[in-house]
């Protein structure tokens, strides 16, 4: 037998190698049993050690399990279990991006969110650069872009800031502006109230036409800033802007800013919110914004006033009235005052009646307020007050600072909106339901918008407040058509209300038309009526308003009164005469009417002279004129011509005929017009002696106020229709500029100047 010298396993004598442990036998050899025994109690020590270190290897394995167990999952110093979170390996995260659409069109210099179309996947919004290929389109860091021009195509490009290779493209574009503008018109009267996908794949993106119209007027946008006893209100502004003496000329400069109007919606209220808005007539800036908000028989008037560099300094003034007179805020003026010293209020006036209350938090400003005589008794340290009314002063404070600058944002930013409105009567006078009415455009020369009269035949049509010239073109089934040609929009004029236009039904006959001329200055020889005119000319045109047209009747007119033949519709007749100004009238013409005109015609004026006429139908019976005007060397207030005061002291302002029995005219003078500022009311005399403050005679008595200067025919103004009200606050005259106002109140409350010389 052999024996392996390694294990001293027994082997057959021909082996090359053990079985057991695999050793080779370079030579065969004997072992002895002794050898043999000693060989195998060597391997079995060998083998026990070997047993021995296994099993400590697995005890110290066990062991460390058991202690990573123990932390793994043993209990916290509150018994609650544990638990260790392994990281998984790190996926690897994929970028992508692409714009919902290829070409996108939006209106030209409006910010747009571009953001929003981009779809991404693996990135945030931080982690997207954005760029354009032109100097037209104007980006920004996040996605919001402005396009400068029209009928331009522009490139823009969204990239990954981590992976220059990950990108989206699309084209950004925008229409002609006429297009544009028709689109903008048709979103303000309630289209395109969302993005729109064109037939060749091109997005329109709704314009925030609508929405531009809602302002917020106390969003927090702005803090007050940090008070301080040296703090004091600076009157300067306020003092140089208002004519607080009649005999300075270092004040009043306001009367020679250039006055322009907004109209908003308030968000808190739903109410409408006029806003006049006073540009320094050199620097353009805006200095004083009045916001006047209508909230039933009472107006909610605020007064803003800013320095050129658009921090206020004065008093906002707030307070209500039943109709508004321009001026300031005197002391005796019910309502609160906040006075600024930049973003801080150094103090909070109240004023009821006629108790002035001054809280102020700085050291200067008391001591300014206690040198005024009318302020001095009335002055109370912040420090002194109750929290409760130290809390109603932080406030106040934080609400009328958002309100100054949210206003001055919304102002600036926004065009604000106009309304064209009017009525389309049948023959008989009633309201003709469902007609059409069509807005054209005189600039672009077509068409923009269309809508519908209402069961009363009113229609109204939301326009941009801008500087535009428009037609209306009335229609419906087996009725003649008719324009009204004319209507005049600009920045200054907010509520365009028009003439009342009446559609004869289709008849092809003729018709005998009366007309009559007459003088609007001066009165019959016998007293009774005003003093018909003879030797003119008169030219008639088809439409309404229609100065420019072609004629289709003229001829010189030897007598106070010619017969023409007409088929039916309106007309415009003109007339002239020698040293009188040419005026101009509507002339409906039907079966059903009487088919006559009586016109007025106006001497001519010297520069600087104005002259307003007011006519009226035969009811109410008693309309009447009442003019404020600024006299030197008088008051502060205004002075005020009506048929109980009809003249200055100098007669340089007059009524000069006063009627009281429908029709009119009546009609005032201005000889010369002076520094400051002009108001013209009408008052239904005849309702408000009756206490008739929502009577609806004047508003439907085709009231017609024109004013004239040494050009002629300046503006006309027609009464709003279907409006229940006495007062007709029409316009005033800024600097020798006519300014329209146009608005109509139900309530005469306190204001007592249309029957009594003891007016306020």
């Amino acid at each position: 037998m052999l024996y392996c010298k390694k294990c001293g396993a027994a082997m057959p004598p021909y082996s090359k190698f053990c079985s057991n442990c695999g050793q080779s036998f370079a030579s065969t050899q004997e072992i002895s049993s002794a050898q043999l025994q000693s060989t195998a109690q060597q391997n079995k020590k060998a083998n026990g050690l070997l047993t021995t270190g296994i099993a400590c290897g697995i005890s110290t394995v066990l062991v460390a399990g058991f202690l990573i167990f123990v932390f793994a999952f043993g209990s916290d110093s509150q018994g609650q279990r544990r638990r260790i979170s392994f990281k998984p390996k790190e996926e690897e995260i994929v970028q992508n991006m692409q714009f919902t659409a290829g070409t996108y069109e939006v209106k030209t210099k409006q910010e747009m969110d571009m953001s929003q179309y981009l779809q991404c996947e693996g990135l945030s919004a931080e982690q997207v650069v954005w760029s354009t290929d032109s100097a037209e389109l104007v980006v920004g860091s996040k996605g919001h872009i402005t396009l400068n021009e029209y009928n331009t195509s522009c490139q823009l490009t969204a990239t990954s800031k981590t992976d220059e290779r990950v990108s989206a493209t699309c084209m950004i574009v925008s229409t002609s502006e006429e297009n544009e503008f028709i689109y903008q018109v048709e979103t303000l009267n309630g289209k395109h109230n969302g993005d729109e996908n064109a037939e060749n794949g091109v997005v329109k993106l709704a314009y925030a036409s609508k929405d531009e119209q809602i302002i917020d007027t106390y969003a927090e946008i702005r803090a007050p800033g940090a008070r301080k006893s040296s703090y004091k209100w600076n009157a300067k502004l306020f003092y140089s802007l208002e004519e607080i003496s009649a005999d300075s000329y270092k004040d009043g400069l306001i009367n020679s800013y250039r006055v322009a109007k907004k109209k908003f919606i308030s968000k808190d209220s739903g109410n409408e919110i006029e806003y006049e808005i006073y540009h320094h007539p050199d620097t353009d800036k805006i200095n004083k914004i009045v916001s006047i908000e209508d909230k039933g028989k009472k107006l909610s008037i605020v007064e803003y006033y800013f320095t050129d560099n658009e921090i206020y300094q004065h008093e906002i003034a707030l307070y209500k009235d039943v109709n508004y007179t321009p001026s300031y805020a005197t002391p005796n003026r019910t309502g609160e005052r906040y006075l600024f010293k930049g973003d801080t209020l150094v103090t909070w006036r109240t004023v009821e009646n006629n108790r002035i209350m001054n809280y102020s938090y700085a050291k200067a400003e008391r001591t300014r307020l206690l040198k005024s005589w009318y302020t001095k008794r009335n002055v109370k340290a912040y420090s002194k007050l109750s929290d409760k009314k130290k809390k109603k002063y932080d406030m106040a404070e934080k609400k009328m600072l958002n309100a100054a600058y949210n206003t001055l944002n919304k102002i600036k930013n926004y065009e604000g909106v106009s309304i064209i409105s009017g009525y389309l009567n049948e023959a008989s006078g009633k309201g003709l339901e469902s007609a059409s009415v069509t807005l054209e455009s005189v600039d672009y020369d077509c068409p923009v918008y269309t809508a519908s009269t209402n069961q009363d035949g009113y229609y109204e049509i939301m326009v941009p407040t801008k500087d535009m010239s428009y037609e209306l073109a009335f229609s419906k089934d087996t009725y003649l058509s008719e324009t009204l040609y004319e209507v005049e929009a600009d920045t200054a004029e907010i509520n365009l209300s028009q003439e009342v236009v009446y559609l004869s039904e289709e008849d092809e006959n003729e018709y005998p038309c009366t007309l009559t001329f007459y003088d609007a200055l001066n009165k019959n020889l016998n007293g009774e009526g005003m003093a018909p005119l003879d030797d003119l000319y008169i030219i008639i045109r088809r439409g309404v308003n229609n100065r420019t047209g072609t004629p289709i009747y003229e001829g010189h007119v030897s007598g106070e009164m010619e017969e023409v033949i007409l088929t039916p519709g309106m007309y415009t007749v003109e007339f002239s005469k020698d040293t009188y100004m040419n005026a101009y009238s509507s002339l409906f013409v039907s079966k059903d009417t009487g088919n006559t005109l009586a016109l007025y015609a106006t001497p001519e004026l010297k520069e600087d002279e104005y002259r307003i006429v007011l006519t009226w139908d035969e009811y109410p019976a008693d309309l009447d004129s009442h003019l404020f005007a600024p006299i030197s060397g008088s008051n502060s207030y205004d002075f005020h011509i009506c048929y109980y005061y009809m003249s200055d002291a100098s007669g340089n302002t007059s009524l000069d005929v006063d009627d009281t029995s429908g029709y009119g005219p009546e009609t005032t003078t201005i000889k010369q017009i002076k520094r400051g500022q002009y108001k013209f009311y009408v008052c239904d005399y005849t309702n408000c002696s009756r206490n008739d403050e929502e009577s609806y005679e004047m508003s439907n008595s085709s009231a017609t106020v024109r004013v004239y200067g040494s050009q002629g025919l300046i503006n006309t103004f027609y009464v709003p229709v279907h409006r229940k009200g006495v007062i007709w606050e029409v316009f005033e005259i800024r600097d020798g500029t006519v300014v329209p106002t146009q608005r109509y109140y139900d309530s005469i409350g306190n204001k007592t100047w249309w029957n009594s010389n003891k007016w306020q």
